[in-house]
């Protein structure tokens, strides 16, 4: 029963299909009122009549559905619209009234009894079509709207990567110039940022535990290229197991606590939280004595992470960037549920 029910529904998806079928209706429904109250047997005249009665409905449907709604409805010259909509069932209802005589004998009662049944199923026809037209703009309006968006997305994650990839190598170099001897494990912890940074590169979205995984990578970095000038706490609460979230959200932030930060005596606090359906982020730097506008120095990563949480959340997340006496602090709360 379901493979019938897939079958139709198939057939119906085909416009001029549906159309076909709703017309061999309607000529149907013609025929057996026209047999239903005769005592006499049909005959071939008997078709023939229908089938004019048919087309002389038929046209003016489809001269209005292809010709007069596209090219005057849809332009807007609705007076010119309307007048030409009234001269299509004119001539429909003259060409049942006034010709259906002359070939079969036949002349329907009144010319406006004519008229208005033609009249109506062009009116039921149009609205029909600008329904269906409505709802097909509609989607597409949609389906653009979100190109649009993921491509902006798209462009905004391919900027983040270099951007960061660009920070970690300077950080790698300034250590390989020392010589350090925790070059391994500088290069283990930079190959797992590698491999993070390429299988983001591939999705929308990600596990918040990877997420954090990296965070730590990151960090584990910059405490061994700051070595002792940094007091570095980084914690997790909460079940994060099963948490989805964007790849690359909140390293933007992380970097700035270290780009903006005191260097010669750096303290830098990052906490992820998660309570329920919510996701708390905290993020905390001493800052440079010299260091006075923070939001203003974010730079490509900051401007980044405020357009990819408009596109992604909405309204459904809150941040806040404080500049507070010696420390800069960040806020995020986004709801996971929305």
């Amino acid at each position: 029963m379901s493979n019938f029910f897939q079958y139709l529904s198939k057939i119906f998806s085909h416009r001029w299909t549906f159309h076909a079928l709703f017309w061999l209706f309607f000529l149907i429904v013609f025929f057996y009122s026209a047999i239903s109250g005769t005592e006499r047997p049909v005959d071939i005249h008997d078709i023939f009549l229908l089938i004019f009665l048919w087309i002389g409905l038929v046209i003016p449907v489809y001269v209005n559905l292809l010709i007069l709604i596209p090219r005057l409805l849809y332009d807007s010259q609705y007076l010119l619209y309307t007048l030409s909509t009234l001269t299509v069932i004119s001539s429909g209802a003259s060409l049942i009234h006034f010709l259906m005589p002359l070939l079969f004998d036949y002349a329907p009662s009144h010319y406006l009894q004519s008229f208005t049944f033609i009249g109506f199923f062009v009116i039921m026809t149009s609205g029909l079509k600008l329904y269906r037209d409505g709802i097909e703009q509609q989607l597409f309006n949609k389906e653009m709207q979100t190109k649009q968006l993921q491509a902006e997305l798209n462009l905004l994650k391919s900027q983040v990567n270099p951007h960061f990839l660009f920070n970690t190598l300077n950080n790698l170099y300034s250590l390989t110039l020392e010589k350090s001897d925790k070059a391994p494990e500088i290069v283990l912890k930079l190959a797992e940022i590698m491999r993070y940074l390429l299988d983001s590169s591939k999705t929308e979205i990600t596990d918040l535990e990877k997420e954090c995984h990296f965070l730590s990578n990151y960090l584990a970095l910059e405490k061994i290229r700051l070595n002792d000038k940094a007091v570095i706490k980084f914690e997790v609460k909460g079940d994060i197991k099963g948490v989805k979230i964007p790849p690359m959200l909140l390293i933007p932030f992380v970097e700035n606590c270290f780009k903006h930060g005191n260097i010669g005596n750096l303290h830098v606090y990052i906490c992820v939280e998660v309570e329920e359906n919510n996701l708390y982020f905290y993020a905390e730097n001493n800052k440079s004595t010299t260091e006075n506008a923070f939001i203003e120095k974010s730079g490509i990563g900051m401007e980044n992470i405020h357009r990819r949480l408009d596109l992604l959340f909405e309204d459904s997340y809150s941040l806040e960037i404080e500049d507070k006496q010696g420390r800069f602090v960040v806020n995020l709360h986004i709801d996971m549920q929305e």
